[in-house]
């Protein structure tokens, strides 16, 4: 096996990636790394993994990680198990940090002996060995500074490097690198130094004196010191043109051949008759082409509102297809649209799944999924185009790390933090020349209607301000007629012309003003009307039905209005019969709606469409989820703005065309109001955003749900919406971050507060999935005294026997479990939902499981699966099937159990459920296993085994999970295997306290003793 630190982390087997996904998985392999053939304690490895959060039982979790790195690795031996830890032993060939030591120390003593031909090859090398910056995707902060001390490291082997370079007259070659490398760390003097050295033998003084003062300038204003002695010598000793400093004869070596170029491409097209700029078009693709090993270039674009920077990076990104093969990224920002601007997680969502990522398995941390991104570029050639940025914060997580990528940004703003921090190079569009103004109105207008009115087309080029935009708007205007008359537009427009422009201080706020009041002004009134309320909309694109109730018409209306504003390229036609405004219009619109409507009338009509998307979700969410209508708090659908009857499939395309809409409805309304819209609509739409995978959103859509409640103070619509975070969190298998919602949650809430017993039940139930039995004994304990003085609700109520009821049984007491839970059973048959009763004969199902009660487990569970077939709940037929399957197994019923399984598995297919995962793949081993396919029932315990390691530890779903896997090894006649499996089971049983499965490990550790 081959590892490899100097980048973002990789495991190689046979050549072949190895991917080693999960966060804290990487950090205990790179803590093993950095210290590889040494011990490394478990205090070392819970220190890298957790930093100052340490969780109460860091052993058993460091357990499962050491387990599923020696699967990974499939090479026995390879991790060894030491009294104070873990030693993982490797070649010293295997690790490219060791490699790369090596051949720096062996590189440097040649250059010390004078052999600097043998010296160069080896330093270089060592130096092809990084491929980007080292432990980029490990997110550890302990692991952060060994990741500074590499990047030490490595930029003295550089200038070790270089020297040698130096020394061999190959001072032409070695500016390009220099100069990427005081870009990255513009006050490192020793490399500044090499740098002005270069120039000075290259006969380029000039440059080699302004770099000099770029350092110096940089010490000044970052530290307030100057250049130390060994730099300012060298100025010195350059001003007197020193012959020393004379470069010796040695001839530079040729360059490399490129790789030839590929084919790719993701960009939106070019537009049509594109004029000018063939001056910026050169000076950006050849500022794109010159990325260099290490750095990966990046030019901003940026100029007024209008002036044409979209079209100018789309149609140089097209004509760079070749020098990017493997893809061209394109995002839209949308930055001076507040309303739909996202959020850095969501860009980043888009962007991998842009780039091959399941939604499923993108993650959910900003980190996490920046290094994600990161990684899915890795020895790729891309070029990512990001349009519409405002700062450099919000460009720069998006910056590729690995070399051979390159980013173009468009921005109002000049972003001169991205040129001081990361290098970027800047480029300024301007307005377009008279002449250049007067070619594009003719190339839309026509040769013989341009050249036959040209004081016309000469005075409206003058109107336009020369911006593109507007000259494009305006002639858009007038090319549908078939002898477009110039001068009557103008005439009309200065007639109609508004006073406020005359107002305005910013020149080039003015002409995009002219320019859209030219086309506004020709629209006809109802186009007017449907443009000004496109201000109102929040989302990204917008559909003619929405439109029809935000304007409050019928569909066909809106279609047609729609088609004249894009007709008048006011709009941007897209797939699926959308329309999006470009969102220099929409602040135009904006004024618009705010001079000619009231403030009135604009909450008025927001309030229609936001009423008629939730009544619309709720109809979609019926459709497709008819098990989650009876927890939705519905509101009353309006008579008249109700979506057409849906199937499925409509259903499914409805709420995915609109989820950006929705996300950004909830987000405008947790800000501007109105408050409760936020949390109805979260409420009402997270359940198909998380069984979809859509995870991203489904938080963006919590976290503004939650704000929202807090602001409004409505406590009923906080504990709501923590539920809806904290369920979340747990089917993601992040428990940590679920307990800190909900406890975060009861530390604010009033102790007499009515909401209050539905946090405690939460947190009981994360206690329990987390395996801290006590905690949750004392959560549903709370519970019960409320119950039991008659202070809480039925359904509430009946949770109390039930938690209490579940941590009995995972505790082994299975007596006293059982009286618990059919108490909740009874409680929950008295009240409604009936999901909840389906849920308490489940449990009791599975205790009755437990306790070797077969017959009497699988008919409690057949009918718990019965009625949550009626109820259509997925989640819970799923599980109840799963295992009614184990106790059909245990019958001897095979056939049926098979039946069962194999339902359960199609049931729980996009839940996405941590638990039901588990217990399905157990439930079809236990299957495998009664066939006898050893082999087969390994895999799906393993599988098991897999879904409760992720994220957060599930504890008794993995020790579970082992105890079977333990089960089929030994009917398989693999002791050795039982044993470590039956082993590993008892130690994690005994640590959370998990009493019948401590016993269950022990006897088949006595079995496998007297089996071998």
């Amino acid at each position: 096996m081959e590892f490899g630190l100097l980048g973002p982390l990789e495991v190689r087997q046979d050549g072949e990636a190895v991917q080693v996904g999960a966060p804290k998985l990487r950090v205990v392999l790179a803590t093993l790394l950095l210290r590889a053939n040494r011990e490394v304690t478990l205090h070392e490895l819970a220190d890298a993994v957790w930093g100052a959060d340490v969780p109460a039982q860091p052993v058993a979790a460091l357990r499962v990680f050491v387990m599923r790195l020696r699967r990974l690795f499939r090479a026995p031996g390879i991790l060894q198990t030491t009294p104070g830890g873990y030693r993982l032993e490797i070649d010293d060939e295997a690790l490219d940090l060791y490699r790369f030591g090596d051949l720096v120390a062996r590189g440097t003593e040649l250059a010390a002996g004078g052999e600097l031909e043998r010296a160069e090859t080896l330093l270089d090398e060592a130096m092809a060995l990084w491929r980007a910056e080292p432990l980029a995707d490990v997110p550890s902060e302990t692991l952060h500074l060994e990741a500074a001390r590499l990047q030490e490291t490595r930029l003295r082997a550089e200038h070790r490097r270089f020297e040698v370079k130096l020394r061999m007259g190959l001072h032409h070659d070695a500016i390009g690198p220099l100069r990427e490398l005081t870009a990255e760390n513009p006050l490192r003097e020793d490399l500044w130094a090499q740098l002005i050295l270069a120039l000075y033998r290259a006969n380029r003084q000039a440059e080699a004196v302004a770099a000099y003062q770029a350092i110096s300038a940089g010490l000044a204003s970052e530290l307030d010191v100057v250049p130390g002695r060994p730099l300012r010598e060298l100025y010195q000793s350059i001003l007197i043109a020193d012959p020393d400093l004379a470069p010796p004869g040695a001839q530079p070596v040729e360059a490399a051949a490129a790789e030839p170029p590929r084919t790719g491409s993701q960009l939106p097209p070019a537009i049509g008759n594109f004029v000018g700029r063939g001056a910026e078009i050169e000076r950006i693709a050849g500022l794109l082409r010159t990325g260099g090993r290490v750095a990966v270039p990046v030019v901003t674009v940026s100029g007024p509102p209008g002036v044409g920077k979209t079209a100018l990076a789309v149609r140089v990104a097209h004509q760079l297809r070749a020098e990017f093969p493997d893809g061209q990224v394109y995002v839209d920002l949308h930055t001076h649209s507040a309303a739909r601007r996202p959020s850095t997680p969501t860009v980043l969502a888009r962007m991998l799944r842009t780039l091959g990522h399941d939604t499923d398995d993108i993650p959910v941390d900003e980190d996490e999924q920046v290094a994600a991104y990161r990684t899915a570029l890795r020895g790729k050639r891309v070029l990512v185009t990001v349009d519409n940025a405002a700062s450099a914060g919000q460009v720069r997580p998006l910056i590729p790390s690995e070399p051979g990528c390159a980013m173009l940004v468009t921005s109002r703003n000049e972003l001169t933090e991205l040129t001081a921090r990361d290098g970027a190079r800047r480029v300024r569009l301007d307005m377009l020349s008279s002449d250049e103004s007067i070619t594009l109105l003719t190339a839309i207008l026509g040769t013989e209607a341009a050249g036959q009115q040209r004081a016309a087309v000469e005075r409206l080029a003058d109107l336009c301000g020369h911006l593109p935009l507007a000259l494009r708007i305006a002639a858009s205007n007038l090319a549908g007629s078939h002898r477009p008359d110039i001068g009557a537009y103008i005439q009309r427009f200065l007639a109609d012309r508004r006073v406020r422009a005359l107002t305005m201080d910013d020149d080039d706020h003015i002409a995009v003003d002219r320019a859209f009041d030219l086309s506004y002004v020709s629209l006809p009134p109802e186009a007017r009307a449907v443009f000004r309320l496109l201000a109102l909309f929040p989302g990204p694109d917008v559909a003619a039905e929405a439109m029809a109730v935000l304007a409050d018409g019928t569909p066909q209306e809106a279609t047609k209005a729609l088609e004249q504003l894009a007709a008048a390229s006011l709009l941007q036609r897209l797939p699926g019969d959308r329309y999006q405004m470009h969102d220099l219009l929409s602040e135009y619109a904006a004024e618009r709606a705010q001079a000619e409507y009231g403030a009135e009338y604009c909450a008025e009509a927001r309030a229609r469409l936001f009423d008629w998307y939730l009544s619309a979700v709720n109809d979609a969410i019926t459709v497709l989820y008819p098990e989650f209508v009876a927890a939705v708090r519905r509101a009353a659908k309006p008579a008249d703005a109700a979506l057409a009857p849906l199937d499925r499939p409509q259903a499914l395309h409805w709420l995915d065309a609109e989820r950006a809409n929705l996300v950004a409805m909830v987000e405008h309304c947790a800000e501007h109001g109105p408050l409760p819209m936020a949390w109805k609509l979260t409420e009402a739409m997270v359940w198909h955003l998380g069984i979809s995978g859509h995870h991203t959103e489904y938080l963006a859509a919590a976290r503004a749900g939650l704000h929202a409640a807090r602001s409004a103070g409505d406590q009923g619509a906080e504990t709501t919406m923590v539920g809806c975070l904290v369920w979340e969190h747990r089917r993601l298998g992040d428990l940590d971050t679920a307990l800190d919602y909900v406890t975060g949650a009861l530390a604010d809430v009033d102790p007499a507060s009515p909401g209050r017993p539905v946090l405690v039940v939460w947190h009981g139930s994360v206690r329990i999935e987390r395996g801290e039995l006590d905690r949750a004994r004392e959560c549903f304990g709370q519970l019960a005294e409320l119950a039991a003085a008659d202070a809480l609700p039925p359904f509430l109520a009946c949770a109390a026997p039930l938690g209490l009821g579940a941590a009995e049984m995972l505790a082994g007491r299975l007596e006293q479990a059982l009286p618990l839970l059919e108490e909740a059973v009874a409680a929950a048959a008295q009240t409604q939902p009936t999901v909840q009763w389906v849920e308490c004969l489940m449990v009791v199902g599975r205790c009755r499981l437990l306790m070797g009660q077969w017959e009497r487990a699988a008919e409690v569970l057949r009918a718990a699966a019965d009625e949550a077939t009626k109820l259509g709940t997925r989640y819970h037929q799923s599980e109840c099937l799963a295992y009614l399957a184990v106790a059909l197994t245990e019958m001897g019923d095979v056939a049926e159990a098979a039946e069962a399984s194999e339902e359960a598995f199609t049931q729980s297919q996009g839940l996405r459920n941590r638990c039901i995962t588990i217990s399905v793949w157990n439930a079809l081993a236990a299957v495998h296993r009664s066939r006898g396919e050893f082999g087969e029932a390994v895999k799906a315990h393993e599988a098991a085994l897999a879904a409760a390691t992720q994220t957060t530890l599930h504890p008794y779903g993995m020790t579970e999970s082992r105890l079977e896997l333990a089960r089929t090894h030994f009917g398989a006649g693999r002791f050795n295997e039982t044993h470590e499996e039956a082993r590993l089971a008892l130690a994690t049983a005994r640590e959370f306290g998990f009493g019948l499965l401590q016993a269950r490990a022990w006897h088949l550790l006595a079995k496998t003793g007297m089996a071998s």
